[in-house]
């Protein structure tokens, strides 16, 4: 079962904002919204409407929409009955679900339609576990990684099975199985290394954003002292042959290597519903920097003592490296915290998230360590130098957890569980939650909503030019406001 402990989306962005409302509507029977997805590169928010199955979160998507900063519409998918939905990383294809899982797919590119598969059923028909396999897509294909087994990529043991490629033509339907070009596992094990998680050593693959002809497989070496990371990036074609690979090394003069939830963590889950990491990858997260050549940052927390995967640690602070996209070290930097919250002992890393990205020449690295917790910190480093700039902490209380509660599921299409003083039916998330601290315009806002006993969620994403603040009280309306840049 995969899970991920988001808290904080991948962008916090500081805005000088000038707001505009760019959607007012009531909730209407069977198509009202359900989800959200941000498009950030063209600007645009996209709404998915339809209701939820009774007694389960399980939604049915009837329609698709986006909209732009001006408040035009654009309509992706209507009449549909889709269970999810997924957009691709050039934000021009959407691939609709009937199913939970990807057993029977649509395609909207540009807005119109290109296929229509005939429907499969997964349990009967074995032989299209192949396309169950396919977890990326880009406007040509879709992909992914399996063996001979036909296993799912964290089912596969990377010392010892074969890798095969699965590509089918969004077009043509054409299918291909193409055996892949292993990655150099010795790197990875041996009496230097800490051993592999479950004696499987842990990678992951994903598209190059905005290509449509290469992706990139993902491996980590550790040193058993848990003093160095090497991080391996392995550059393919759709034929499956190796194009490129660099390296970019992690040697900490702070105490040690800790794990964290971050951006390449994965968590899973055990029968008692207790969460684990599933493999070292968790070690730390990388941002690749695109507007600045394809710069990279690696990034994660150090702790005084060393402990092994899934041991309670307790984080002293953090740490980024910086790297141009050959692998050459360009500088690194420490961030020590001395806050009884953050150095807690025995705090459970795989509720301890780190998240990093960058704007306005700023590194902005975000902590953040489970609903519990009162405070976001937030961190920011010159991008050229790496020089601390300062801190802007945000305190908040939690909110109980809210929604229509049917033994597991909840039925929003909001959520938010933070809290402030002045504003108990207010709910935030936690970048709503910084906007409205750090920005006169947003806070202006939210003061303007005449309190009630109605509880009012917020959220709020980013976009290339500016920012999106969602609201919704989940039953009667939800508002969408646009913030300029």
């Amino acid at each position: 079962m995969k899970l991920h402990f988001s808290l904080l989306t991948l962008l916090l962005i500081n805005f000088s904002f000038s707001q505009t409302i760019i959607v007012d509507e009531k909730f209407t029977p069977k198509l009202s919204p359900v989800e959200y997805h941000t498009l950030y590169d063209s600007d645009q928010i996209m709404i998915s409407k339809g209701s939820f199955r009774k007694g389960t979160s399980l939604k049915y998507i009837n329609n698709v929409e986006s909209y732009d900063s001006k408040g035009n519409k654009h309509l992706w998918a209507d009449n549909e009955n889709f269970m999810r939905i997924e957009i691709s990383d050039s934000e021009k294809t959407l691939r609709g679900h009937q199913m939970l899982l990807n057993t029977f797919s649509r395609f909207s590119i540009n807005h119109k339609y290109i296929t229509k598969n005939t429907k499969t059923d997964y349990i009967s028909n074995k032989k299209d576990k192949l396309y169950n396999l396919s977890n990326y897509f880009n406007d040509s294909l879709e992909w992914g990684i399996t063996n001979s087994k036909l296993k799912f990529p964290y089912d596969i043991n990377l010392l010892k099975d074969e890798l095969i490629l699965i590509t089918t033509d969004n077009f043509s339907r054409k299918r291909n199985k193409i055996d892949i070009e292993k990655p150099n596992t010795d790197r990875l094990i041996g009496d230097n290394h800490v051993k592999p998680f479950n004696k499987k050593p842990g990678f992951m693959f994903a598209p190059i954003k905005n290509s449509d002809s290469s992706f990139v497989i993902t491996t980590k070496s550790i040193s058993k002292d848990y003093k160095t990371c090497i991080l391996y990036r392995t550059l393919y074609n759709f034929e499956g042959k190796k194009i490129n690979e660099n390296s970019y090394t992690v040697n900490t003069k702070k105490d040690f290597l800790i794990y964290s939830t971050n951006n390449n963590t994965r968590v899973d889950s055990n029968s008692a519903g207790a969460t684990f990491f599933s493999n070292h990858l968790s070690i730390n997260g990388y941002y690749i920097d695109e507007d600045d050549n394809n710069n990279m940052y690696i990034y994660g927390l150090y702790g005084k003592t060393a402990k092994k995967i899934n041991v309670p640690n307790s984080p002293a602070g953090f740490y980024v490296f910086k790297f141009d996209e050959k692998g050459n070290k360009i500088w690194e930097t420490y961030k020590e915290i001395n806050n009884k919250t953050f150095n807690r002992k025995k705090r459970l890393l795989n509720l301890t998230e780190i998240n990093l990205w960058t704007d306005n020449n700023q590194i902005q690295v975000v902590n953040h360590f489970g609903l519990k917790e009162k405070t976001t910190y937030k961190h920011f480093f010159n991008v050229d130098s790496g020089d601390y700039i300062k801190d802007n902490n945000n305190s908040s209380e939690r909110s109980k957890m809210m929604g229509s509660f049917n033994g597991y599921q909840y039925q929003y299409f909001l959520y938010a569980f933070r809290q402030i003083d002045n504003y108990k039916n207010l709910k935030f998330d936690p970048n709503t939650l910084i906007s409205y601290n750090e920005n006169a315009e947003v806070k202006k806002y939210i003061s303007s909503i005449i309190p009630n006993k109605k509880k009012i969620y917020f959220n709020m994403t980013y976009t290339k030019n500016g920012a999106w603040l969602l609201e919704s009280d989940n039953k009667t309306y939800y508002k969408i406001l646009f913030f300029n840049k």
